[in-house]
């Protein structure tokens, strides 16, 4: 049998003491961590350290409280403006420990390796986010290791992976939503690497958000990914200046329609000049949000010579009808694409993915964001 280390032995002591005082309601030694109270308070234990002060400092490093250590404890009380990351730091060579700090009761028990920190709404979302994205990683690790053993091939593999990072996005973009009048929405965009398109459609769902900050954060992120892709578009526009750009002639496929028919590729691209192939899915969240875009873009070129086809991943086909109606979709094409056959032909593994294709069948651009979409029709329709 293992044993458990000292210092694991206090943090499991430490929080049964605390469970007991909480039960106990003793009016001078209990701590509430849920109650909202005038301003912090951050009851915490120390093992094993010889630390005498403990130090709390915010992001510019600028102390704004102190304690004393008394038999390996401490109690830092006051008040802040609005909820933030701030640090707490000994006068020991021990580490820093993070805390999102707001004017709400906090316990903490630590020793030279572990934290607990316990308190705070903004807190125990953030350790549940936290949480969630360990659960994540250990998927991610457990697919990996089941591929390294040969026991799923590479095909499994990397629909897997993409599976687990769309779900790792849907989540985000949730978090997102949800805390956008808190700190934590802010926080969560600046550690995520979101696709331009969705945070593009996040400004727009988070537009009356009272936290000036995410609105900040959102126009700066998306400033800076703009201009990389708009580098990347003129750069591939120098290119193809220069020579003769051969397009690929896109797979001819052909599916069940909406009212149940056989819908081909071919019949949609006649009449038209450009034809996008859209693959998409009720579930998938990213998808659903570009929709208003995709929707206003068919609206702009479709009476010029523009048409759309959507061809849904989904399960089942009555999600795949539900999802076309919440989002009212009805105006184009659609086709149900069952066992990914469709989606095989043009290398889509992932979803979101659209192709555009020209009057020819031939392929102007493939995995094309909306943004490149948008100027890719604006020079077919000049």
């Amino acid at each position: 049998m293992k044993l458990l280390t000292t210092n694991t032995q206090f943090l499991i002591i430490g929080l049964c003491l605390l469970l007991i005082t909480v039960s106990c309601q003793e009016k001078n030694t209990q701590v509430d961590t849920t109650s909202t109270i005038n301003g912090y308070s951050i009851s915490g234990s120390v093992a094993n350290s010889n630390a005498t002060m403990v130090y709390l400092v915010d992001t510019a490093n600028k102390r704004v409280d102190s304690s004393k250590v008394t038999n390996n404890s401490f109690l830092l009380k006051g008040s802040i403006g609005e909820p933030n990351m701030y640090n707490l730091v000994f006068d020991t060579s021990t580490p820093s420990y993070a805390i999102l700090l707001e004017n709400m009761a906090f316990n903490v028990l630590m020793n030279d390796s572990d934290v607990l920190i316990t308190g705070g709404d903004l807190n125990t979302k953030l350790a549940t986010y936290k949480r969630d994205e360990a659960i994540a990683n250990a998927q991610r690790l457990s697919v990996l290791k089941k591929f390294s053993l040969a026991t799923i091939t590479d095909k499994e593999l990397l629909f897997s992976l993409d599976s687990i990072s769309q779900l790792e996005t849907e989540y985000a973009v949730s978090f997102i939503e949800k805390n956008k009048d808190n700190v934590l929405s802010s926080m969560a965009i600046a550690a995520v690497s979101l696709p331009l398109e969705d945070l593009i459609a996040l400004t727009e769902r988070t537009k009356n958000a009272k936290n000036s900050q995410l609105i900040n954060t959102l126009t700066t992120t998306i400033a800076v990914l703009q201009k990389a892709e708009d580098d990347k578009i003129a750069a591939e526009e120098k290119v193809a200046a220069k020579r003769k750009v051969y397009r690929v002639a896109a797979p001819q496929f052909s599916g069940e329609s909406l009212s149940g028919t056989n819908l081909a590729l071919t019949s949609v691209l006649k009449g038209n000049k450009a034809v996008l192939v859209d693959f998409w899915a009720s579930w998938c969240k990213p998808c659903r949000m570009v929709t208003p875009e995709i929707k206003y873009i068919y609206q702009q070129y479709n009476k010029l010579g523009f048409d759309i086809i959507t061809v849904s991943e989904d399960r089942t086909q009555a999600a795949w009808r539900q999802g076309i109606q919440e989002d009212n979709m009805l105006d184009w094409n659609h086709i149900y694409d069952n066992q990914m056959t469709i989606a095989s032909q043009f290398g889509a593994r992932a979803i979101p993915h659209m192709v555009l294709i020209d009057k020819d069948g031939k392929i102007i651009k493939d995995k094309i964001s909306v943004n490149q979409l948008k100027k890719e029709l604006a020079i077919i329709f000049k």
